[in-house]
């Protein structure tokens, strides 16, 4: 199997969603509907587009409805799509340990997004750098709720500045990673994104990033949700192009 082979993703759909509430007792938050798909049936569907053979799809809270969803789904798709269950818990990359048969690199996503992000790019991404991890970021305006003191060394304020507004860069929930990524991951409990990427650097790790300026949205706030189902509404040629 060539690092070339088969295009493979996985797609983390085992949260709760507690921020959806009380939406989240009856649906889990990927197949939370933007007009006459779900936000999860999207994703599959860019996938399908871009030419992914394999998508699996990382659940745990109402895994059964998921699991019906993926096969009433597989027949109307090219790419092939099956459920691994996760029986607690484990994280954004904990459930990988649990994929016996990862390509040698693969993309990793959250299943709660509503993007125009090239899937196909950012795994290009990580095959030019040769690194094991490869971040999708954007770029966020935050403002900060209170006023910022610069303090001097004898406790007198030196400077004022009333709610900044500040720009950083922030993980997009996309990745591009190397099946060597398995040998960093502890054989049991929860591990996340952010365990996997302090041990990258105490491990002096390179980690590549995939800047990106397009669409991009989580639904995981109620407020988010209905942003992203307007949006979509009004624009889903843009998420789902006329097909071919």
């Amino acid at each position: 199997m060539t690092e070339n082979s088969n295009k493979q993703v996985v797609i983390l759909a085992g949260g709760k969603g507690t921020r959806l509430a009380p939406f989240n007792t009856v649906l889990p938050k990927p197949l939370m509907p933007l007009g006459e798909f779900s936000i999860l049936e999207i994703v599959l569907r860019q996938l399908d587009r871009e030419g992914f053979d394999e998508a699996v799809i990382a659940t745990g809270y109402l895994s059964e409805i998921i699991e019906a969803f993926c096969q009433s789904l597989n027949s109307r798709l090219n790419l092939k799509v099956r459920v691994e269950r996760e029986e607690e818990p484990l994280g954004t990359i904990g459930p990988l340990r649990n994929i016996p048969d990862l390509e040698q690199d693969f993309v990793l996503m959250n299943g709660d997004i509503l993007t125009t992000l090239p899937f196909t790019k950012i795994l290009e991404k990580r095959r030019e750098d040769r690194t094991l991890a490869t971040l999708g970021i954007g770029e966020r305006k935050h403002t900060i709720d209170f006023g910022i003191l610069k303090v001097d060394d004898e406790g007198s304020v030196a400077a004022y500045r009333e709610k900044p507004s500040m720009t950083d860069w922030v993980s997009l929930g996309v990745y591009a990673l190397s099946r060597e990524i398995l040998g960093w991951i502890p054989k049991q409990g929860r591990f996340d994104l952010p365990d996997l990427v302090t041990l990258l650097l105490d491990g002096n790790r390179k980690i590549s990033t995939f800047p990106f300026e397009g669409y991009w949205k989580d639904i995981g706030r109620p407020e988010d949700y209905e942003a992203a189902k307007t949006d979509f509404l009004e624009g889903n040629h843009v998420f789902l192009p006329t097909e071919r």
